[in-house]
């Protein structure tokens, strides 16, 4: 690996942690979203395709979860079933979320103009502390900032992390999943039957190499989505 200079090192440290705090302060950023619950319950996880979203790279974003954003065009909402939709306990239906529609007023100015993923300038930093031109954004990995395990190998493209939270007591299931749809088994529609009032938020990031860039989320759904399974 090649040396970087220490000046650059310590330089690009300082504007990274720079844009980290530029970012918490975009959007509007959410509290009622399980900040307090401590480490992530990966036992009560369920991951459909590993390779394409892990645990470590669900590590990412739960860590970051809390300074989520409510952003225009990147915010997800539960689309199936509809917000107060009652379905029958029969067998599991089908999970889908899309980008919300969101009200004007929590639309930060300017948010319709999000720049394209690449332009992000934590890239631009990354690259500019390797000594390369490329926006692959590896250059902060090579200084040890983040990196990732050998357990699977790095995710990159959007993820997102699905919460399926019981109306009243009991603990809730999550999906960490980088398809827009999903399917219970039937161990889990049990546990969501079991649950019987079901509120659904869902958090989105783009991973690279599994590291979130500034820009990049997490972002989450403006309101919880609700739904019923059997009666009313």
């Amino acid at each position: 690996m090649r040396r970087i200079p220490l000046a650059r090192t310590i330089a690009v440290l300082g504007v990274a942690a720079a844009a980290s705090f530029l970012q918490c302060g975009e959007g509007e950023s959410r509290s009622d979203s399980g900040c307090d619950e401590g480490p992530f319950p990966h036992s009560s996880t369920i991951y459909p395709d590993e390779r394409r979203a892990s645990d470590e790279a669900l590590d990412r974003v739960w860590s970051d979860r809390c300074r989520a954003t409510v952003e225009a065009g990147r915010s997800y909402a539960l689309a199936s079933p509809a917000h107060d939709e009652v379905v029958s306990p029969d067998e599991p239906v089908e999970f889908r979320w899309e980008r919300a529609a969101l009200a004007a007023s929590i639309v930060p100015a300017g948010a319709d103009a999000i720049a394209p993923a690449a332009s992000s300038p934590m890239r631009a930093l990354a690259a500019w502390g390797s000594g390369s031109t490329s926006s692959s954004g590896r250059g902060l990995l090579y200084l040890g900032i983040a990196t990732a395990s050998a357990h699977m190998p790095p995710v990159t493209g959007e993820v997102y992390l699905v919460e399926f939270r019981p109306l009243g007591a009991g603990p809730p299931l999550y999906v960490f999943t980088a398809d827009e749809s999903w399917i219970p088994d039937a161990e889990a529609w049990e546990t969501l039957r079991a649950m019987g009032k079901v509120d659904v938020m869902i958090w989105t990031a783009y991973l690279e190499d599994n590291v979130i860039f500034a820009g990049d989320g997490p972002f989450i759904s403006p309101a919880a989505s609700r739904f019923t399974i059997g009666t009313p």
